[in-house]
């Protein structure tokens, strides 16, 4: 599945739904299903051009059940009607239902013909008109209703919003398309409960993991664990239209462990409208990327709980955007052992699905990095930088040298598509120790497995290079 955002829209910006209808000549030609209403040909279908009502006057004739079973509609004390008013355009296109409460009223008493008993009396079925379909060449429409009232909804056969559908013959209309003149005809067809395929599933794929765990490098070490654990995951999702991330729920899981991103809490970026930002701050302390148009969501989480994570069961990695959710297991491996402790695991997909929207045509490259390190000689202090930036990162840094003077230190270091820069580089007195590329072949770490977790410890060995 390749669709993200039919259309992009703005951060808050609503989605427009209205009336619409097919082209001159179309039929919307949906299957339809029982229960249904028959209605006859002794209807009639009247269009009047100066106001573009379409009026529809018919007997409804029979009721079928979902089993099939044909039960007769008679009057036995309530109206047998079926009324259809809507508006047209000069080119029979729908512009709207008609004036009243209602643009589909069936009425009518459904008999037993075995017993001669009333099984459903009075308005059978109210509904709301969705869109339209004719062909001129036949004298026919076809119409896509929502259900919204009547006994045959009170009783449960249809529900608020069921998917109706509605066929019609004009016999006699002759109208060939045209609505800037009258016309009118006979009225003959079926109104029936209308085939709504399952949308397709929402594209959802886990591209990566990374889980680096406290408890492990205490149990090693014998220290580190107070700094928490951190982790890294990135999926492959697909935004689905209307959906809004500067204002819907968005949350993710693992193994029931979730860091919930309030409504409001994404940002939308200025020079690309399909992607969006959120920072959380605290325990964890959170970044994460949607991008709608490249389909992925990322997620960098520090000092975060990674207590309930089974890793020999695989790893339970839960999305949700907006309005639906999906959810895989992902198999864990153990990237870094050390003292027989498994201090770090990953998850790696090397074929994973395609998310993006193929017809968006991204910003210009700004970089291929997803975040990286930098370890300034002299002082020893590591410099993080986790996405957010262009094509340059400009990095500081204050020390005091052997003398105890006070230094400062600066660089600005090409993080373009194109740079060259990789780890091992010393750039203005700052090592590159490592780097995330969007291409994990291309990525890089220098550190030690001591340096991995103890970062704040370095400058004990700030000349050993």
């Amino acid at each position: 599945m390749k669709s993200v955002f039919k259309k992009l829209l703005p951060c808050g910006a609503a989605l427009l739904v209205g009336m619409s209808s097919a082209s001159h000549g179309q039929l919307l030609n949906d299957v339809l299903l029982d229960p249904s209403i028959t209605f006859n040909a002794d209807g009639t279908t009247t269009f009047t051009a100066a106001d573009g009502s379409l009026v529809v006057d018919a007997s409804p004739l029979e009721y079928t059940d979902a089993s099939g079973n044909i039960f007769p509609i008679f009057n036995f004390g309530s109206a047998v009607d079926i009324d259809i008013n809507l508006s047209l355009a000069t080119d029979c296109s729908l512009v709207s239902g008609g004036a009243g409460a209602n643009d589909l009223v069936v009425q009518g008493d459904v008999i037993d013909p075995l017993t001669g008993a009333v099984l459903y009396a009075g308005t059978l079925l109210t509904a709301e008109v969705l869109e339209q379909g004719f062909d001129a060449a036949t004298d026919s429409f076809d119409y896509r209703f929502a259900a919204n009232g009547g006994t045959l909804v009170d009783a449960g056969v249809y529900s608020v919003g069921t998917a109706l559908g509605l066929k019609l013959t004009a016999e006699g209309a002759g109208f060939a398309g045209d609505c800037s003149v009258d016309w009118n005809g006979e009225a003959k067809g079926v109104v029936s409960l209308r085939d709504e395929p399952a949308p397709p599933e929402k594209c959802f794929d886990v591209k990566k993991v990374y889980i680096e765990d406290s408890v492990a490098y205490r149990q090693c070490y014998g220290y580190g664990g107070n700094r928490g654990s951190k982790f890294k995951v990135v999926i492959a999702a697909e935004c689905e239209d209307g959906f809004d991330p500067g204002n819907d729920l968005i949350s993710l899981s693992l193994d029931g462990e979730t860091i919930e991103f309030a409504p409001g809490a994404f940002s939308q970026d200025v020079d690309n409208l399909a992607k969006f930002r959120a920072r959380i701050s605290g325990r964890p302390s959170v970044s994460a990327v949607l991008d709608c148009a490249a389909g992925k969501f990322s997620v960098i989480a520090n000092r975060a709980d990674v207590s309930q994570i089974n890793f020999d069961d695989g790893l339970d990695v839960g999305l949700v955007l907006g309005t639906w959710s999906k959810q895989m297991n992902v198999p864990l491996t153990a990237l870094h052992v050390n003292n027989g402790y498994r201090l770090t695991w990953k998850y790696w997909n090397s074929d994973p699905a395609d998310c993006s929207n193929p017809d968006y045509e991204p910003p210009a490259c700004e970089t291929n990095w997803e975040s990286v390190k930098f370890k300034h000689v002299e002082s020893g202090r590591y410099h993080t930088f986790d996405g957010g930036f262009g094509d340059t990162i400009n990095v500081t840094d204050e020390y005091s040298d052997n003398d105890h003077a006070t230094c400062s230190a600066a660089a600005t270091i090409d993080s373009s598509c194109t740079t060259s820069v990789t780890c091992g580089d010393i750039i203005g007195g700052f090592k590159v120790i490592k780097i995330d590329h969007k291409n994990d072949s291309q990525s890089c770490d220098l550190r030690s497995h001591h340096d991995r977790y103890n970062d704040r410890w370095s400058w004990k060995r700030r000349r050993h290079w």
